[in-house]
């Protein structure tokens, strides 16, 4: 008798797989009850309980060792704190991104109008009115541009004026709001 079992382990086996077949149909009910659910199979329906089932399926195994449940510890705490780093510089840029665009937009009025020769619009105080008065138009400033030359130890630079009126410019602009 080299490879013979001990008298209870045929039965247990036998046992075993009757337990398993009877919990696959539903297990001992009562006519019109309805029938177990077994906690291991996917839910129908959604992606997302099919998704969450998966990834109890991976993270309760039968036969955990110590060590596989520690790295698979800290595998989901590295992913979680990685997808929430992610999160929150995604909407530190986006916060960011739209200031940095509302300050540059606001530098400048959204319409300018220039003359056509290098000396301007002729009579301005006329034309401002006349804006104005449009639909829509929430503010109206006069400028002047000026080309001028910079010299600084050796180097000459040019460059242009803008030239404002700080109580009309107000309206148009938010430079005065921006600058501390």
């Amino acid at each position: 008798m080299c490879c013979s079992f001990p008298s209870s382990a045929p039965r247990r086996v036998a046992r075993r797989r009757k337990r398993k077949a009877k919990w696959a149909r539903g297990g001992k009910r009562l006519r019109g009850e309805p029938a177990r659910v077994r906690r291991d199979r996917a839910p129908g329906g959604s992606t997302v309980n099919l998704s969450l089932w998966i990834a109890a399926r991976y993270l309760r195994t039968r036969r955990q060792s110590g060590f596989i449940s520690l790295l698979t510890g800290f595998s989901v705490g590295g992913v979680a704190l990685g997808v929430t780093a992610l999160f929150t510089v995604l909407a530190v840029m986006n916060g960011f991104e739209n200031e940095i665009q509302s300050r540059i937009a606001g530098t400048d009025a959204h319409v300018v109008l220039l003359g056509e020769t290098a000396s301007g619009i002729e009579r301005p105080e006329e034309l401002v009115p006349r804006v104005a008065a449009v639909p829509g138009v929430l503010g109206v400033a006069a400028f002047t541009y000026v080309k001028a030359m910079v010299f600084r130890e050796g180097l000459t630079e040019g460059l242009v004026v803008k030239g404002v009126d700080l109580r009309a410019e107000r309206g148009v602009t938010t430079v005065g709001r921006n600058i501390t």
